[in-house]
């Protein structure tokens, strides 16, 4: 599983490196994705903020072995949660746009992003007051863990893997703040495990290399949690891919 986390004094030597120099320079806040399994790093984000309010990408990247398996999704949705904690309303990401990018266009869009039409077309934003306030549309259905067969716990215990049994006999999982995306054939996606802890929640999203239900998922359990938790509880997530 690709798991993402803040780069800090003592992990810095595993991602740094991959970092370009004009990007350390101009960055302040480092993300790092690693694959949970071997401990190894496989990719790093760079970030600085550019007004009270707003964030800006400065630096994406993941090795060429790790594409494809979430850490960009990993990574961005850490950023967007540090950003929701300290009160910033957009993240932007300007780059120039070639048939080579495509894949991180795709990135941005299942994070939540959008291009900008008020901006040239290279600028992709995040509003986070936008996918708070809005649903996240996604093909197919998404479904509480509540509401699922046994047909589809059994792909849900497939997705999950060798995880599936200490996860859901966790007795902490909640399954109405849990949900699971199927597509319009039926087949899982992705889902979001909501485990309640003393001061909030816990979310975990894993989803299918690729698949567009990420940001979804993370806004339903998001607006679930709000409305069953306390005020003053908080919803912290971690992002992967199976």
């Amino acid at each position: 599983m690709i798991l993402a986390t803040i780069v800090t004094p003592e992990n810095a030597p595993a991602f740094l490196p991959a970092v370009s120099t004009q990007a350390l320079r101009e960055s302040s806040l480092f993300i790092g994705a690693y694959d949970e399994e071997t401990d190894t790093a496989c990719g790093v984000l760079a970030a600085e903020l550019v007004t009270d309010d707003s964030l800006e990408i400065r630096f994406l990247y993941v090795e060429e072995g790790w594409r494809r398996m979430g850490a960009g999704n990993a990574m961005v949705s850490l950023l967007r949660d540090i950003a929701a904690d300290a009160g910033i309303r957009s993240i932007r990401f300007a780059f120039t746009q070639t048939p080579e990018t495509d894949a991180l266009v795709n990135l941005l869009q299942s994070c939540g992003f959008a291009q900008d039409a008020s901006e040239d077309a290279s600028l992709y934003a995040m509003r986070i007051g936008d996918l708070d306030a809005q649903e996240v549309p996604v093909s197919g259905s998404i479904l509480a863990l509540a509401d699922l067969t046994q047909t589809q716990w059994g792909m849900l215990g497939a997705l999950l893997g060798d995880s599936a049994e200490a996860i859901l006999s966790d007795g902490a999982l909640d399954e109405t703040l849990s949900f699971a995306a199927f597509d319009d054939g039926g087949t899982l996606t992705g889902t979001v495990l909501v485990l309640r802890r003393e001061d909030g929640a816990d979310a975990e999203l894993v989803t299918l290399p690729d698949a567009p239900s990420g940001a979804a998922l993370l806004h339903r359990a998001a607006r679930a949690a709000q409305q069953a938790l306390p005020p003053d509880a908080r919803l912290y997530s971690s992002a992967g891919s199976r």
